[in-house]
This record gives structure tokens, C-alpha cells and sequence, in this order.
């Protein structure tokens, strides 16, 4: 009988099944081809996900915005009409505050209080403080219990801390700080379009959309050395902000629609 040569006998396994086979193996060409898709579903996706997660900031800032507003009409159907404001020095408001974000213990604690009884580490303090913005000034016990004897949030309040016009952030013509629910600045104006409470657009410069709305430099840089972040920053400028009206709606107002109504501390502006 004919016996196969060494060179036509296949090569079994040890278990004597089936022949070894080398295994498959992508060449560098395909593993660039695949990474390559990769990164551009990446690069199509991510300003996708960013733009979901920044709607979602703004929808819980609306959120906090409607809460407020129906606190500010509880407490003025109380108060006839008026709005919060200090209860004077020297406690438990030793400073009015110099920004318009800036909250006497007295104002924030009135607020908080009608729905906790609870003040210092007040548990409803995260309603001041938007999920989108004014980075670095968030809810922790630095900024809400501020030395300055105010509570810092990252909204801006148009209503008057002592009752009338005075307050060391300066409003320009024809705009004015509040001091009653149904009561606007102006003859002009009306409930519906006077803005009580906004998110914070800030900026160091001369008040124009050139200025500077990242790492804004405080009054005391040992606070804060890196500076304020405008809220709901698109790029390096701010993309809008949430504001609540006298007539308690709120609505999204686009940066090129707003202006530096406010002056504080002459080269930092406040703008809604």
C-alpha cells in the first residue's frame, strides 16, 4: 500500500479533531478605517449630547425661577404688595451687598422660610443657585453664609434691599430695583415686560458683547482667584438667560437681546 509523504499528512490537534488554523487578524489599514468612523460619530454626536444636557440646565433653571415666583407673591400677598427687603443692621444683616446676586441674610432667609423653617444651612438654598451657570459660585457654605453678611446666589434680583432706589449696583435709565409686586419702575413699563429676577450675565470691560465674560476678577481675589463665569456660557460668550418677570412668567432671553443694565463696582457689568 502507498504510505503519504510527511508533506500531504494535514496537522491535527492534540485531541486529534481538526487541523490548526491560524486565527484571523485585522490588518492596520482596517483598524485605522475603524477608528477613523469612531472619532467623526464622536465629533457628530458630542455637540448633540451638550446641547441636551444644556437644555436640561435650563429647563431646572426655569424650574427654580417659577418656584421663586410664586414665593415672592406669597410673600407680598402678605406684605402688602411689598417685596422682601433687610431687616437693617446690625443683625442679622450686617451689608446690603454690593451685586445685584447679592442677598442680605434677612431677604434669602425670608424666602427660604416660608417653606423651612431651617436658615443657616437652609436645605432649600439650591433654588438660588442655577444648575447653568456663574461656575464657581455654587451652593456650598462659603458663598451662602458670605462674610459680607449677604448670601451670594447666581441670580440677579431687581428689587430694592431697603426699601427704596439706593443699592451700590447702579441701574441705568429706565430701569430700577422694586420695591412692590405690581408696582414697575416706570409709568412706561408693565408687569409683563419689567424683569424682577434673572439668571447672571457678567462681564469686566466697558458694558459691550467684546467684553470679557470669563474669569471676571472679584473685589477680593483671595476669594475667588480664577474669577466669575457668566451663567449658560456658549464659547466666550454667554448664550442667554432665564428671566422671571413681574407677572411671574418666566422666558428665555438670547444674549444679543440683552444689555449692561447694571454697573458694579464701575468696570463689571450686569446685564439682562
Amino acid at each position: 500500500m502507498h504510505q503519504p509523504t510527511s508533506q500531504n499528512v494535514p496537522t491535527y490537534s492534540r485531541l486529534g479533531h481538526a487541523p490548526l488554523k491560524s486565527p484571523a487578524a485585522f490588518t492596520l489599514i482596517e483598524l485605522l478605517v475603524v477608528i477613523a468612523i469612531i472619532a467623526i460619530l464622536a465629533a457628530m454626536l458630542l455637540p448633540a449630547l451638550a446641547s441636551a444636557k444644556e437644555r436640561a440646565k435650563r429647563a431646572r433653571c426655569e424650574s427654580n425661577l417659577r418656584q421663586f415666583a410664586i414665593l415672592l407673591n406669597i410673600y407680598a400677598n402678605d406684605f402688602n404688595d411689598k417685596l422682601p427687603r433687610s431687616l437693617g443692621t446690625p443683625t442679622p444683616d450686617p451689608a446690603l451687598g454690593q451685586a445685584t446676586w447679592d442677598l442680605p441674610y434677612s431677604v434669602a432667609d425670608g424666602l427660604c422660610n416660608i417653606v423651612s423653617s431651617a436658615k443657616t444651612n437652609n436645605p432649600n438654598r439650591k433654588l438660588f443657585y442655577c444648575p447653568g451657570g456663574f461656575t464657581a459660585v455654587q451652593e456650598s457654605d462659603f458663598w451662602w453664609n458670605y462674610t459680607s453678611g449677604c448670601r451670594v446666589t447666581s441670580y440677579q434680583w431687581i428689587i430694592s434691599r431697603d426699601g427704596t432706589q439706593n443699592y451700590p449696583s447702579a441701574l441705568a435709565k429706565p430701569k430700577g430695583y422694586l420695591s412692590k409686586l405690581t408696582k414697575p419702575y416706570d409709568l412706561t413699563s408693565t408687569v409683563a415686560d419689567t424683569e424682577l429676577v434673572a439668571d447672571v450675565v457678567i462681564s469686566q470691560g466697558n458694558g459691550t458683547r467684546s467684553d470679557k465674560f470669563k474669569g471676571v476678577y472679584t473685589a477680593n481675589p483671595t476669594d475667588l482667584p480664577t474669577g466669575f463665569n457668566s451663567s449658560h456660557m456658549a464659547g466666550a460668550l454667554p448664550g442667554g438667560g432665564n428671566i422671571m418677570f413681574m407677572d411671574s412668567h418666566v422666558a428665555w432671553r438670547p444674549f444679543k437681546m440683552m444689555k449692561a443694565w447694571g454697573t458694579w463696582n464701575n468696570s463689571r457689568y450686569e446685564w439682562f
